[in-house]
């Protein structure tokens, strides 16, 4: 990878899934395999110099990116943005620049009473978490999730409803437990014997850390929101298997961090 040409192969076998997800649209799988993907070419051993230059590209391409952004993905992204409080609108230099990039805005970004509607459920989830204070209300005992404040709240906002009923200790814990995973796959990386288990098994922790720090970032709203599911959490059945099948990868690189000896 110290190499620029083996950098651009690398790069080409990433944009293709990239390129296929992103026009579906899914804009949310599409960070997500960028993030792994530059997260393996960081621990692969690209140069600082060819980093440099693919940081340039990227700023480059930033331009092109939105103006091919769906409506629908405009209008979250308009929601995480803050606006005023007396006029609950995006403020006016930033509504100014996006009215320069973009042809035609979505009502989320110019009218504050559709911005408001769209961010009702990132509203409900703060006020969620905020209920739980320390110990929680009570296992089935949240009232933003039992009286049905809350939408979505068994796969997107599923970390809200932990907030309220186990209350910041629990929520806490299942955090550690989540990042506990992470730090021994990471383990699992650094025994690897070889160049691609490490690779993989460095990929696993990415892309668990990842969605764990989207996942709980559009729940505090510090993040746009995003389809992305906590791990091993929330509902989903693709998701729970594609999940155990990263763990069971992790694991056989795990079980082979010793080589056999025949006598």
């Amino acid at each position: 990878m110290h190499k620029f040409p083996y950098l651009l192969m690398a790069l080409i076998l990433l944009f293709t899934p990239l390129i296929l997800v992103y026009i579906q649209p899914d804009f949310g799988m599409t960070i997500t395999y960028a993030f792994l993907g530059g997260a393996l070419i960081m621990v692969a051993g690209v140069r600082y110099r060819h980093l440099a230059i693919l940081a340039a590209m990227a700023l480059l391409a930033v331009p092109l990116l939105a103006s091919t952004l769906q409506g629908y993905m405009l209008a979250r992204i308009c929601i995480f943005l803050p606006t005023d409080d007396a006029t609950g609108q995006i403020s006016a230099p930033i509504l100014n620049f996006l009215r320069a990039v973009f042809d035609s805005l979505p009502s989320e970004c110019v009218q504050p009473e559709a911005n408001t509607a769209a961010s009702y459920n990132v509203e409900q989830a703060l006020i969620a978490v905020g209920n739980g204070g320390w110990t929680g209300l009570g296992w089935t005992h949240g009232t933003q999730n039992q009286l049905h404040f809350l939408r979505v709240r068994h796969t997107d906002f599923i970390f809200s409803v932990i907030a309220e009923e186990l209350g910041m200790v629990g929520a806490s814990l299942v955090l550690l437990l989540l990042l506990f995973v992470v730090w021994r796959v990471l383990r699992i990386a650094e025994r690897a014997p070889d160049q691609f288990g490490r690779l993989l098994a460095t990929g696993v922790a990415a892309l668990i850390f990842f969605q764990v720090l989207i996942n709980v970032g559009m729940n505090l709203k510090v993040m746009p929101v995003t389809g992305l599911t906590l791990p091993f959490i929330s509902y989903g059945g693709s998701s729970l298997v594609s999940m155990l099948f990263a763990i069971g990868l992790a694991e056989s690189v795990a079980m082979r961090h010793r080589k056999i000896e025949f006598f």
